[in-house]
């Protein structure tokens, strides 16, 4: 790998020079088009306490407002006084899409190692685990693979929930009203989220008990189907996020049929607002239910697992609730920013 690199940039000023900023440059290698991506980074820039924390695109963008600047006339009684900014620490999000690490750094496992897809083929990511100072991982699965493969100087740091989420009060049930399964992830095209279980479990369980809300990108598609077996259910795309933390308040329980996850994000959204989980054993949700009962694993056997959920809902559901409200399972975002800024201090060797 490389050795890191210090910038220097310049700024008309009258003020004294400073030390020079710590950056940990954030490396996505492609536009932050990604919605999760985007909501990470922006609690990197509201939470880091130790560091400042800039994307590729940033110093790339400031390099070129430099450029720019210093071609153009200035005024005579400015000061052009140099701003240092001294990379100190990378962290890759996209490995795969670097020819190069520049070290010290970390790469972030964002995917499910076991995903089946051609684009997270473990071959395209493993010759940079395996020089990376540290591989952060979002759940001990991924932790558990990777070892396995060599990749050894790694650490589990999952994903947070906001903490507007904290406070929520959930809305009151009328009596006999049916119990509502929430589904909040996007849609993609290859069906990653489980739509086909999905539509199997609903074949197994009946409109007169169950109902949904589904948010995310073109949810309606299910929406309209489940709509068309009778259920009823709330369905909406391009939803706020604030919006969406509210949603929690509305549904008994958090449904997830994903083939694959590298978290969900949903999982510390869910449990931070006392709301079990009904879910296939993916990402980290093994590692929230050694914990204890908070909620479900489903069998993969949608006829069982109809059964289950139903006695689950009528019988466990509150028990489950007391137990996710009496433990410390997931983390602020605030906390998780600091436990990638301890763990970049290990690596320099600060800690």
């Amino acid at each position: 790998m490389k050795d890191t690199v210090k910038k220097v940039s310049y700024k008309a000023t009258g003020s004294s020079k400073k030390t020079p900023t710590k950056i940990v440059e954030h490396i996505f290698s492609s536009d932050l088009n990604s919605a999760i991506f985007s909501h990470i980074f922006r609690y990197f820039k509201i939470y880091s306490s130790k560091f400042e924390h800039k994307s590729d695109f940033e110093l790339k963008r400031d390099s070129e407002v430099l450029l720019n600047y210093e071609n153009e006339a200035i005024d005579e009684e400015s000061e052009i006084e140099p701003v240092q900014e001294e990379t100190i620490f990378r962290i890759y999000h996209r490995p795969n899409l670097v020819e190069e690490l520049v070290s010290p750094c970390a790469c972030v496992v964002h995917h499910d190692l076991n995903d089946p897809s051609d684009a997270f083929d473990i071959k395209k990511y493993l010759d940079k685990y395996l020089v990376s100072d540290l591989v952060i991982c979002l759940n001990k699965t991924q932790e558990k693979i990777l070892n396995g493969l060599g990749v050894l100087k790694t650490v589990v740091i999952p994903h947070g929930y906001n903490k507007r989420l904290k406070n929520l009060k959930p809305s009151p049930k009328t009596e006999n009203s049916k119990f509502v399964l929430g589904l909040f992830s996007k849609r993609y095209g290859r069906l990653v989220k489980g739509e086909a279980f999905l539509y199997e479990l609903a074949m197994n369980l009946s409109p007169d008990s169950i109902s949904f809300m589904l948010i995310g990108d073109q949810r309606a598609i299910d929406g309209e189907w489940l709509i068309s077996m009778g259920f009823d259910v709330i369905y909406g795309e391009n939803i706020p996020y604030p919006v969406l933390c509210k949603s929690y308040n509305d549904i008994d329980a958090l449904l997830i049929t994903s083939i694959s996850e590298g978290a969900p994000a949903s999982v510390p959204e869910a449990l931070i607002t006392n709301t079990p989980i009904i879910a296939r054993p993916v990402g980290m949700i093994p590692d929230v239910f050694a914990k204890g009962s908070c909620g479900l694993i489903l069998t993969d056997n949608a006829e069982t697992d109809a059964k289950l959920i139903m006695y689950f809902l009528k019988n466990n559901m509150d028990e489950s609730k007391k137990f996710i409200k009496k433990n410390k399972l997931v983390y602020s975002w605030k906390e998780i920013i600091s436990k990638y800024e301890d763990s970049i201090n290990i690596v320099l060797g600060n800690e």
